[in-house]
C-alpha cells in the first residue's frame, strides 16, 4: 500500500499526515482494510485541500502578529 504525497499541491501537509498514518497502522495492529480506509481519507482530504486552496504554497498556517491594545 503507497501513499504519495508529491502527487498533491499541499505536499508538505500530506507527507505529515501520512507519517501520521503510517505510526498509527504500525502502533495499532490495524488491518489492511482499516489501513485501506485511513489512506483513502488523507487523499479526500488532501484533495479537498487543493481544490479549495488553488496555488497555495503549504504550509499556509502562521502564527498571527501580535499585537498590544492598551486601555
Amino acid at each position: 500500500m503507497t501513499f504519495d504525497p508529491a502527487r498533491f499541491t499541499c505536499a508538505k501537509l500530506a507527507g505529515e499526515l501520512a507519517d501520521e498514518w503510517v505510526e498509527l497502522v504500525e502502533d495499532a495492529r490495524y488491518g489492511p482494510t482499516s489501513a485501506t480506509h485511513y489512506r483513502q481519507t488523507i487523499e479526500a482530504f488532501c484533495t479537498h485541500v487543493d481544490a479549495t486552496s488553488p496555488g497555495r504554497t503549504w504550509p499556509v498556517w502562521r502564527a498571527p502578529t501580535r499585537t498590544c491594545i492598551t486601555r
